[in-house]
């Protein structure tokens, strides 16, 4: 990892609960250093994005796309 790449990207990333898709093609690049807040309405999806960034959403959830994390794939 150097300076240059961003500490946090995701890209193309796609959640589906029970055939529902509930967040479509999300992409954020988060540098380090860098304050990032979420914003939206409610049932947006802000909080499945990051529980699927920490690994922790429902079990019958279906995840698509990449998140990096400081080099390491989390997915």
């Amino acid at each position: 990892m150097t300076f240059d790449e961003p500490l946090l990207s995701i890209r193309d990333l796609v959640i589906e609960i029970r055939g529902r898709r509930l967040v479509d093609v999300a992409e954020l690049s988060v540098a380090r250093g860098q304050i990032v807040g979420l914003v939206g309405e409610s049932g947006a999806g802000k909080s499945l994005l990051l529980s699927s960034i920490l690994g922790l959403l429902p079990t019958d959830a279906t995840v698509r796309g990449n998140i990096v994390f400081d080099g390491l794939k989390l997915r």
